[in-house]
């Protein structure tokens, strides 16, 4: 994107491009962030400050495009370009982690199965090694 930038506008184009690609990003790592401390606090306030983020980072966007704009030397174009390759990047690397990553979501047992600590299965010894190892061995 550097490159192209630089080939069809020269140095003021590039900068604009690099200008918005490094506000997408801080813009995505301090919503990160915030969302992370969010999320570490009490669950009952975790949506609510995850909004409360949300609506942050939007107010901050928009106050910060209305001075933006009346910078001069700033190429919109390339600039929204640049920012546009930031948050599809940044997109694109969150799902293809999300995707690989393993989280549990429900930790009960699945419609139709017992639970783990269901007193009315019986109590004898099985022959499943998994079970052997768990139990310190054969029986």
């Amino acid at each position: 994107m550097a490159g192209l930038a630089y080939w069809l506008g020269g140095t003021a184009t590039l900068l604009s491009a690099l200008f918005g690609l490094a506000l997408a990003t801080v813009f995505f790592v301090v919503g990160l962030a915030a969302l992370r401390l969010v999320l570490a606090s009490a669950l009952s306030m975790q949506m609510i400050g995850a909004l409360a983020v949300y609506a942050a980072q939007v107010l901050v966007l928009f106050a910060l495009l209305d001075v933006l704009a009346s910078v001069t030397g700033l190429q919109g174009r390339p600039f929204a370009l640049g920012a546009l390759v930031g948050v599809i990047a940044w997109q694109t690397g969150q799902v293809f982690v999300l995707m690989r990553r393993r989280t549990l979501v429900y930790s009960g047992p699945m419609p139709g199965e017992t639970s783990v600590t269901d007193t009315t299965q019986d109590a004898a010894p099985t022959s499943r090694p998994a079970e052997k190892l768990l139990h310190g061995g054969a029986r």
